[in-house]
């Protein structure tokens, strides 16, 4: 089954609770037409970056979004930051061709 890249910006309490629902989408639906898999967390400093590996076991975790978003094996980011910091995330976003969840 194809999988859709996940690029999860923002690993507060909004990004910890879209990382556990992007997890369950395949035990709460059926038939999907593919899958979602997190591949890459972004947070603010780079020592939650690696707390952020050894508790989700994602392998790319990083302290840059703009990293993060530039990949290509990242198809949708998920914009899980503060308020006030939502526009320059979905802006690179943006510019990067990327679909965009923003909460």
């Amino acid at each position: 089954m194809e999988k859709i890249g996940i690029g999860i910006v923002g690993f507060g309490f909004i990004g910890r609770v879209h990382t556990l629902a992007f997890s369950c989408i395949p035990y709460c639906y059926h038939d999907l037409p593919c899958l979602p898999e997190i591949r890459g967390i972004a947070t603010s400093r780079p020592e939650t970056a690696q707390k952020v590996k050894e508790e989700t076991g994602v392998a790319f975790v990083t302290s840059s979004f703009s990293e993060l978003i530039n990949r290509e094996d990242i198809d949708i980011v998920v914009v899980a930051l503060p308020n006030v910091l939502h526009q320059e995330a979905v802006n690179k976003a943006a510019r990067a061709k990327k679909a965009i969840y923003c909460d």
